[in-house]
């Protein structure tokens, strides 16, 4: 993942996008920060975190002392189980503020310069030890020790030079931070603005902003499609917004209304569209979540089931409805994001529906060039953000902190309380403790890294997940395995000749028995299957998801149409209630299977590695969808092929 830069200016104290301050014209100097260095300004009640968790961990108000009144803080946001964000103020890091699940509070982590100012000031308590060689990360420097729960140390060496930070566990003090790098600048310590900020990064504000008005005009032009932008109300998309309005552009704001939106959120997207005077369509999901969260279970990092219900479906609808020749749509996707969009190119064609190629003209920025365009431009944004969100969108998205979901529980509660009532529904039904819900062990699907985290902070274990997937099953009642022969056993009456169909459709080889049993073959994968619900097959488990995909989707298929939309031939359609498929004219391509909810994620995440016996999904089926596209563009990711701004553009003139 590509890993973001800031710099500080030492004479006017104030952060620096490149190593260049336009305010006093002087040399910025790098500040050494965590990947992916995603940075952005803090907020008003940022500062009350940081201030009551500087309380917290030293007993006294210590902001003034640590950080100091009225200076620009800077946060970065690391990796943690939960909020947590490195802080830096005067060009250099005081430490780490973060919520901690477990004590419910916020705390402060003490980085090498913040340990050596609450060393000064008598602030924290310290441990010295004589061998530094043997301070390393989780090696333990005494045992059995008395104190209060994760009680934080800071570790110096003889001298009193700090070198870590230790916290109190159940079987003596642990390291949990060696500083590696001890960063001090000479700072003037000066009292800065915003418009302080923003002078001192004036020039690469326009350049990003020339820069991004230009690739708009000349890709919209080139590719000549209908305009379409997605706008969630959010800092990115809002951003996006503005840029194609700068650059004279009127394109059609799509909002995606999930039925689970924060309602602060809703109502600023409406008076935005209205205060731009831009026409608006809103595609609504109305209840599909609650339709559907019973049968999926909570949406989770790793299980995101409800995007494609919540927001593909309807936006294929629609587009497949209004623009059947394809679509051009703006968004405010940036790489630095998340890891999954680490890779993200600035035109790509959307893999789930493929009459949308997608522009992002901001997707190399950072939050720090974002806040700060935001603030230049003086952009409306929600407010919400001053709260201390990191995002915006649902108020039950798995990928908020706790710290969200305590903000919505409060101002919400009649929200919260109906989705704590299905939390507790599933919490029951896979027979978890109460910590599943308080610890938002919920939001993770499989055994990944950060669950473990939270559990191995936590001191507690969870039941495996083949006992969780198990829960998931609402259709097979029993499943054995005996050398390489699978047997699952369906508490339904499976109908065959719509399975036979769909598999046929998938490219199987089909036929009867004279007692009517369902063989169907595809390379080395064979099944048997009987109308009373037995299934016995040789497991593989790429080609084993398409057979469970044509089984699930004939006696357990959700309504979501995502097939009939995108089926290049026509050949699939709803009567009665029934899919069915025209074998006649279908091409076998096999896109019902890729678009389709409940064969892509339910079935491959939960029922195919509970039957494999192995927690990793197999891949996505690859289909060629450019075969079936209608529409034909050049690529236009590659920076050498966006052009230079020129030299007015960049001075503002």
């Amino acid at each position: 993942m590509r890993k973001a830069h800031i710099y500080w200016c030492p004479n006017c104290n104030v952060p620096l996008l490149k190593n260049y301050c336009a305010k006093c014209g002087g040399v910025g100097v790098k500040v050494p920060i965590s990947s992916p260095g995603d940075c952005r300004l803090a907020f008003k009640e940022d500062i009350k975190h940081i201030r009551l968790a500087l309380l917290n961990e030293t007993g006294e108000n210590s902001f003034e002392k640590i950080v100091g009144a009225g200076k620009i803080v800077v946060l970065n946001k690391v990796r943690y189980i939960d909020f947590m964000c490195e802080v830096i103020v005067d060009g250099m890091r005081l430490g780490k503020v973060y919520y901690d699940p477990l004590l419910g509070k916020w705390r402060f982590r003490w980085c090498y310069y913040g340990a050596k100012k609450a060393l000064e000031y008598g602030l924290a308590e310290y441990i010295k030890v004589e061998n530094i060689k043997r301070v390393r990360e989780g090696h333990i420097i005494k045992k059995h020790v008395e104190g209060r729960k994760e009680q934080q140390y800071i570790i110096t060496d003889r001298s009193g030079e700090p070198i870590g930070v230790a916290y109190t566990t159940r079987i003596g003090i642990r390291v949990r931070d060696v500083f590696k790098e001890k960063d001090t600048i000479e700072c003037s310590g000066k009292i800065a603005t915003i418009d302080d900020v923003i002078k001192a990064n004036i020039h690469h504000l326009r350049r990003i902003e020339g820069k991004a008005i230009i690739v708009l005009k000349q890709i919209t032009s080139k590719l000549n499609l209908p305009l379409i932008t997605s706008y969630s109300g959010g800092k990115d998309s809002s951003t996006a917004l503005h840029l194609a309005l700068e650059a004279g552009l009127n394109p059609l704001v799509i909002y995606n209304d999930t039925g689970i939106e924060i309602p602060e959120l809703r109502d600023f997207v409406f008076k935005q569209v209205e205060r731009l005077g831009v026409k608006v369509k809103v595609l609504e999901a109305k209840d599909a979540f609650w339709r559907n969260v019973d049968f999926y279970g909570p949406p989770a990092v790793d299980y995101r089931w409800c995007t494609v219900l919540l927001k593909l479906s309807p936006t294929s609808k629609f587009v497949k409805g209004s623009f059947p020749m394809g679509v051009l749509c703006i968004d405010g996707r940036r790489r630095l994001e998340s890891a999954s969009r680490a890779r993200e190119t600035r035109l790509r064609r959307s893999r789930r529906i493929p009459l949308i190629i997608s522009l992002s003209p901001i997707v190399e920025w950072n939050q720090l060039e974002e806040w700060l365009y935001i603030f230049w431009r003086k952009i409306d944004y929600c407010k919400l953000y001053e709260l201390g969100f990191g995002r915006l969108g649902c108020y039950l998205c798995p990928n908020c902190a706790l710290v969200e979901f305590k903000y919505v529980e409060r101002k919400y509660p009649e929200l919260w309380d109906r989705w704590l009532s299905k939390l507790e529904y599933w919490r029951r039904r896979l027979g978890y403790p109460e910590d599943w819900i308080t610890l938002g062990l919920w939001r993770y699907h499989g055994p990944t890294t950060a669950m473990m985290d939270i559990l191995s902070h936590a001191g507690r274990k969870l039941m495996s997940w083949q006992d969780k997937f198990r829960a998931y099953l609402h259709y097979i009642s029993h499943y054995s395995r005996s050398k390489d022969i699978l047997r699952i056993e369906f508490k339904v009456t499976l109908p065959l000749e719509r399975i036979a169909q769909t598999l046929k459709a998938f490219n199987w080889k089909c036929k009867f028995t004279h007692d009517n049993i369902l063989i169907a073959e595809k390379e080395y994968l064979y099944a048997k299957i009987s109308g009373i619900g037995m299934v016995e097959t040789n497991s593989a488990s790429n080609i084993l998801a398409e057979l469970l995909s044509a089984i699930y989707q004939n006696i357990a298929c959700r309504k979501c149409r995502l097939c009939y939309l995108w089926c290049p031939e026509e050949a699939i359609s709803f009567k009665d209630g029934e899919r069915k498929i025209n074998l006649k004219q279908c091409t076998h391509c096999m896109i019902c299977l890729l678009v389709c909810p409940l064969a892509s994620i339910f079935v491959r995440q939960v029922v195919v590695p509970l039957l494999e016996g192995s927690p990793k999904p197999p891949p996505l089926i690859k289909v060629d969808l450019a075969k079936y596209w209608k529409i034909e563009i050049q690529p236009y990711t590659r920076e050498r092929e966006v052009p230079q701004i020129p030299w007015r553009i960049l001075m503002g003139k």
